[in-house]
């Protein structure tokens, strides 16, 4: 999943290193983490957004859509079951091997770091 080269383009606009790929959390004392997986075409990015709990146990998914601009990027993570509000991640790659933004979700705004898997 070394896609940290690749580059994705329209028309002559470089968009830079995508952010198509895995991504997730560091590990709470639990082991629970969250996970990205993302692919690009162009400016459209789609996905998932995995839960794992205490273990590494699968809570849930979500579905995740948005636009990468070549240096940032604007996330929908939209709930597939009602449980869930859904969410906004805004940010930009770092270093090429984190998703670095900020996350709101219900009223609420945090910085949050994805780690390339």
């Amino acid at each position: 999943m070394a896609l940290l080269a690749t580059f994705i383009s329209v028309g002559c606009k470089d968009l830079g290193p995508a952010p198509a790929q895995g991504w997730r959390t560091g590990p709470v004392p639990s082991g629970g983490y969250t996970q990205l997986s993302l692919a690009v075409s162009g400016e459209q990015v789609t996905g998932t957004r995995n839960e794992f709990g205490i273990a590494g146990h699968p809570e849930g998914s979500t579905s995740v859509s948005g636009i990468w601009t070549g240096t940032s990027f604007a996330l929908v993570i939209t709930p597939v079951a009602g449980t869930e509000q859904p969410a906004s991640f805004t940010g930009t790659i770092v270093g090429g091997t984190a998703l670095q933004g900020t996350w709101v979700q219900a009223g609420i705004t945090r910085t949050e770091v994805f780690y390339k898997e």
